[in-house]
C-alpha cells in the first residue's frame, strides 16, 4: 500500500509538469549554436629578436625555431600580470614556410598570437631586420 501511495505522490508533480506541455515538442536549438565552437580569445604581440636555431626534421627536440627575443612589456600572463623578460624560447610556426630563407643569427621581427585559454604561442609573421639592427637583451646576447 505504501508503495502505491509514494508512486502517486511522485507521479503527481511529473503529470503536472508534463500536462502543461501538451503534445508540442520543444523547438530544437538552431544547428549553428549547437555545433559552433566559441571563438578562441587570443592576444597578438610583435617583438624583435635574433634566430638562435632553425627547425630540424631529423631532431624532434628542434621542431620549432628558437629565437632570443627582447622584453615584451605588455605581455599578459595567465594570472593577468604584465611583462615577459628577454629570453630564448621556441616559437611554433603557423606555417612552416614562414621561416624559409632565414638563418641562425638573423635579426627578425616576429608577430605571434597567444591563446588566453591555453597560453600556446603561434607565429603568424616573421620579417627580416637589417643586419646592423641593435637589439636590447637585458641579460646579454647568447
Amino acid at each position: 500500500m505504501r508503495m502505491h501511495t509514494w508512486s502517486v505522490v511522485l507521479a503527481a508533480p511529473l503529470a503536472v509538469t508534463l500536462g502543461g506541455c501538451g503534445n508540442e515538442a520543444p523547438e530544437p536549438a538552431p544547428v549553428e549554436e549547437a555545433t559552433q565552437a566559441p571563438e578562441e580569445e587570443v592576444d597578438t604581440y610583435t617583438v624583435r629578436g635574433r634566430i638562435v636555431s632553425l627547425p630540424d626534421a631529423d631532431d624532434p627536440q628542434r621542431e620549432h625555431p628558437v629565437i632570443y627575443h627582447e622584453a615584451i612589456d605588455d605581455f599578459r600572463r595567465r594570472d593577468g600580470s604584465l611583462g615577459m623578460g628577454a629570453m630564448q624560447m621556441p616559437f611554433p610556426l603557423g606555417d612552416d614556410g614562414l621561416i624559409a630563407g632565414f638563418n641562425p643569427g638573423d635579426a627578425v621581427r616576429v608577430t605571434f598570437v597567444v591563446s588566453r585559454a591555453t597560453m600556446r604561442f603561434q607565429v603568424t609573421e616573421i620579417e627580416a631586420l637589417p643586419e646592423n639592427t641593435r637589439l636590447d637583451f637585458e641579460a646579454g646576447e647568447p
